[in-house]
């Protein structure tokens, strides 16, 4: 899914196969195609689409053009143009103006006029650069060769978009086979282009059979219960532990509002960092050792 992930499982691999992400594995098809041009992660107003945007709207709001570059980034994300994806037309880039844009844009009869020809030219005409967002688009813009790999196993199958389906076509020959994990109720990436069916779309692509894994041998049968609000099909595995739920009605977290002792054993999971923090100080205040684990130097070194 990526780089990260690569690095992770790469060495635990045999040495007969490889781990790389979608755009790993187009990168080398690209730089083989388009032999001149430089690879470039600079974004904003590097962009290719930048200045031919900022022509028609004007210069004077660099973050509306900004966003309207960002949307150019996510018809490439969900493959417009493309067969798999919506056609480039004023339709297209209307309806994704208005669904992305915080305002309406500037002179936009004209900018819904011209962005399948912008779009068309960034994507098929000019010379300069390969991008990220590149990539994949690319090999299936241009039909690139693509090296093709008897056995794929794909991870985080629920966050693929309709351009990666379509290259998964290309990279597995025929009589090939691919295993896709995923899961559903885990997809977050719609943001940036991934499908909403992703696992349905790969199913019927690959006339895939479905395998579920809906049982859960880790949580507690009430901590089930609790998430089948959330994911109806998990179920707990008859040997797993009744476990316990407490809810906790006031949301500020102290350690008078836990009935068991707070120990080594004791962990409190946050999905951000305010909070968390506001915990700790509590517990310090009351005598207990803390110790938080979190990205909040990683933050901070950013923000200064």
């Amino acid at each position: 899914f990526n780089k990260a992930a690569v690095t992770h499982i790469g060495p635990k691999l045999p040495t007969t196969w490889l781990a790389k992400t979608f755009h790993g594995c187009a990168f080398a098809a690209v730089r083989s195609a388009f032999p001149r041009r430089e690879l470039t992660t600079a974004g904003g107003k590097s962009h290719r689409d930048y200045a031919p945007i900022a022509r028609i709207v004007g210069t004077s709001n660099s973050r509306e053009i900004r966003e309207l570059v960002q949307i150019t980034d996510f018809a490439r994300e969900i493959g417009v143009g493309l067969n798999i994806g919506p056609p480039n037309t004023t339709h297209t880039w209307e309806k994704l103006i208005m669904d992305r844009c915080q305002a309406t844009p500037k002179k936009l009869d004209e900018l819904l006029s011209k962005m399948p020809l912008i779009f068309h030219h960034s994507q098929y005409e000019q010379d300069e650069d390969i991008r990220f967002g590149d990539m994949i688009y690319w090999c299936l813009a241009h039909d690139l060769s693509l090296r093709q790999y008897k056995h794929i196993l794909v991870d985080e199958a629920q966050d693929l978009s309709p351009p990666q389906i379509g290259f998964l076509k290309l990279i597995s020959p025929p009589g090939g086979r691919i295993v896709a994990f995923g899961d559903e109720y885990q997809a977050i990436y719609g943001f940036r282009g991934s499908s909403a069916n992703a696992l349905d779309e790969l199913a019927d692509a690959f006339n895939a059979d479905t395998l579920p894994l809906s049982t859960s041998y880790r949580c507690a049968k009430l901590i089930v219960e609790n998430a089948q609000q959330y994911s109806p099909k998990m179920e707990a595995d008859p040997f797993n532990p009744d476990g316990e739920v407490i809810t906790i009605e006031d949301m500020e977290l102290c350690p008078r509002e836990f009935d068991y002792p707070i120990g080594r054993e004791t962990a409190i999971l946050c999905r951000n960092n305010a909070p968390i923090i506001r915990a700790a100080l509590r517990f310090l205040a009351e005598g207990h050792q803390v110790q938080i684990r979190s990205n909040l130097q990683g933050t901070l070194n950013n923000l200064f």
